[in-house]
């Protein structure tokens, strides 16, 4: 027997009635499952002040520190409105509580102060120099959707394990001045358990992407020094390897295959032919535009019944799902996927020739392999969300959801190669780093083995750029050679 589903009902809050009292359905952020931090509300502007916080990544490093502290920044010092000055204030705040923990002569405490200033502050930003500092790091531009990004990198990424290695305060040995500054840090608030409905958090796509997170994430806590250099390339890192990987895989929708993403170096001139301008950001470009359709869509189908009993399910989730139910829950997620599907074209916008979609869709479906009715039903759900995008003046706002993504690949991992436009692209810092967790403290690994860890968080390159970044690691004596034939050479660890 085939449960009852008030689609309509459930799915009111996509349901709005518009100025000429005609209901019609808008496109929302998802809220039964949320898969990405994006939102619509981007322009260039935004975009713009947005860059080096993108570049930095503090921000987000601070808030997911005080978070797991459950400590807040005290309301004068980040400040009520937007972008209230909060590094300045930081930083007064500061040079202040040392003049008043230090007994000296006045004309001494301005020369203490002029110490504490040149060694812990460059400009206005606080310096990373010890572990009570990354409680304060905080954004160059106080932004709703920067937050949401460390949120998600927080809860994606961050279990039990690791919060307690953060939590971690075992006393060390510290130079006088980084006791007076951990003294000087103005007192946080604590964060007070919340009375409101806990919101449903976000769905993981990809849990051995946050394994990867997890095992590297120990690996360079070992070494406290290094890791508070380093931390913001790690976050930035795996943010960028989990939202890519979600863009690829969500074009696959039921089937799971692996995608090969092509980087060259920064010192690197790329010919048309080289295969990184096919294999690499084209690839990705092209289906983070497509985000804001897939959010939507599976939104919409884990509304089913039988699915929101079970779990959020992604596509693959689906598939696995309908394969394992029974002939009778199998007619039940076939009737109630085609239920939303009509009912999403009942309170479609009507801007759009909605005439034109079947022969759209026919074309659609002879280039993807479906083996049932279920997959075909949420496939051509997709396909009635992203027509409409597409022929429709709401095709900015689709596009804009993934502007979230690409305005951080800009600051972080692309080239603009001229005529042959952006790569995906590693500086030599970004190289050594991930080289680093690569051989994950190992004594040596051969070098065939490193390229095989590379492709395990997402990397690939091709024998051009594999011959560059030999001759990166041989200047910087990383490679040690068994034999003179080449056959055996191996990487040293980098310290």
């Amino acid at each position: 027997m085939i449960r009852e589903f008030d689609v309509e009902e459930d799915l009111k809050s996509y349901l709005q009635t518009v100025s000429t009292g005609v209901v019609q359905f808008f496109h929302y952020e998802g809220k039964k499952i949320p898969l990405l931090p994006f939102s619509t509300r981007i322009d260039d502007n935004l975009e713009k002040s947005l860059r080096e916080d993108f570049k930095s990544f503090d921000g987000c490093i601070g808030y997911c520190y005080r978070e797991i502290m459950k400590k807040k920044l005290p309301k004068e010092l980040a400040g009520v409105k937007e972008n209230t000055n909060f590094k300045k204030n930081l930083k007064e705040n500061i040079l202040a509580n040392v003049s008043i923990l230090t007994k000296c002569e006045d004309n001494q405490k301005d020369k203490l102060k002029s110490i504490i200033e040149s060694v812990f502050f460059r400009d206005d930003n606080l310096v990373k120099y010890g572990k009570e500092a990354q409680l304060y790091m905080f954004w160059n531009f106080k932004e709703a959707g920067l937050k949401n990004i460390a949120e998600f990198i927080l809860q994606i990424f961050f279990d039990s394990e690791l919060k307690a290695l953060v939590k971690d305060t075992e006393d060390q040995k510290k130079h006088v001045f980084h006791s007076l500054m951990d003294r000087a840090l103005p007192k946080l608030d604590d964060i007070l358990p919340s009375s409101n409905k806990k919101e449903v958090p976000y769905y993981v796509l990809d849990a051995s992407v946050v394994e990867k997170f997890k095992k590297d994430f120990k690996f360079l806590h070992n070494d406290k020094g290094s890791f508070l250099i380093e931390s913001e390339k790690l976050f930035k890192f795996y943010y960028f390897f989990y939202v890519s990987r979600a863009a690829l895989t969500f074009n696959e929708f039921f089937l799971s295959k692996d995608h090969h993403l092509y980087f060259t170096l920064e010192s690197e001139s790329v010919s048309e032919s080289r295969r990184t301008n096919e294999s690499g950001w084209k690839i990705l470009e092209s289906r983070i535009s497509k985000f804001f359709s897939h959010a939507i869509t599976l939104d919409l189908i884990n509304y089913i019944p039988l699915i929101a009993e079970n779990k959020n399910m992604g596509y693959l989730e689906l598939s696995d799902f309908f394969d394992n139910s029974t002939k009778e829950q199998q007619s039940e997620l076939v009737a109630h996927a085609l239920s939303i599907s009509e009912t999403y074209l009942k309170y479609a916008p009507k801007d759009v020739d909605w005439l034109l979609f079947d022969e759209y869709f026919s074309l659609k479906l002879n280039g993807i392999h479906l083996k049932n009715e279920f997959q075909i039903l949420i496939y051509k759900l997709y396909n009635q969300i992203d027509y409409q995008f597409e022929k429709s003046g709401r095709k900015s706002k689709r596009n804009n959801y993934g502007k979230w993504f690409t305005g951080f690949c800009k600051e972080y991992i692309l080239k603009n190669r001229g005529r042959n436009g952006y790569t995906l692209n590693l500086s030599n810092e970004t190289l050594i780093f991930v080289t680093k967790l690569c051989v994950n403290g190992q004594q040596k690994m051969r070098l065939k083995d490193l390229w095989v860890e590379f492709n395990n968080r997402g990397i690939y390159f091709d024998d051009s750029t594999q011959q560059a970044i030999i001759e990166i690691y041989d200047k910087i004596n990383l490679i040690e050679k068994k034999s003179d034939s080449g056959d055996a050479q191996y990487i040293r660890p980098i310290l």
